[in-house]
C-alpha cells in the first residue's frame, strides 16, 4: 500500500461587517498568500465564506456565481501557487441558492462542487436548497 503525506492549511477568516466585499476578498488574498508560504497541498477556507457577517436570512444577497469574486480569487491563487483550494461559499446557480464547497485544482480549474445535502433549518428558511448527492472523486 502506498501512502502519501498531505500538508493542509486552514484559514479562519473573520471579516468585520464594516469591510466591503472587495476589501474582504483582498484580505482573503493576503491570507491565502501567507498560508501558501508553507507549501500546502490543500488550503481549506471556512464555510459560507462570502456570507461574512451577513445574517443567514439574507444569504441570497451575497450568493455568487462561479464567476464571482471569491471563485475568481480561488482559481487564480490555486493556479498561481500550484495547490488545491477548498472554497465554501453561498452559491447561486440559476434561480437556486446553495451552500457549496468548491474544490479548485492546482491548474485553477474546478475539480468538484459539493452542494450541502442537509442544510440547517435556518438555511432552508433562507432559501438555500439542499444538494442532490455526495461527490466522490480522485
Amino acid at each position: 500500500m502506498w501512502l502519501r503525506y498531505t500538508t493542509l492549511s486552514s484559514i479562519s477568516e473573520c471579516s468585520p461587517s464594516e469591510l466591503s466585499s472587495e476589501k474582504r476578498v483582498d484580505r482573503l488574498s493576503r491570507s491565502i498568500d501567507e498560508a501558501s508560504r508553507d507549501d500546502p497541498d490543500l488550503i481549506c477556507l471556512p464555510e459560507a465564506l462570502n456570507l461574512g457577517n451577513t445574517p443567514i436570512h439574507k444569504a441570497g444577497l451575497v450568493a455568487e456565481t462561479l464567476e464571482g469574486p471569491y471563485c475568481t480569487l480561488a482559481s487564480e491563487k490555486s493556479s498561481e501557487n500550484s495547490e488545491y483550494i477548498l472554497l465554501p461559499i453561498i452559491r447561486r446557480s440559476g434561480d437556486m441558492i446553495y451552500n457549496s464547497a468548491i474544490l479548485f485544482n492546482p491548474s485553477g480549474e474546478i475539480e468538484v462542487i459539493y452542494d450541502k445535502a442537509y442544510p440547517t433549518i435556518s438555511e432552508l428558511e433562507a432559501g438555500i436548497s439542499p444538494g442532490r448527492s455526495s461527490k466522490v472523486f480522485q
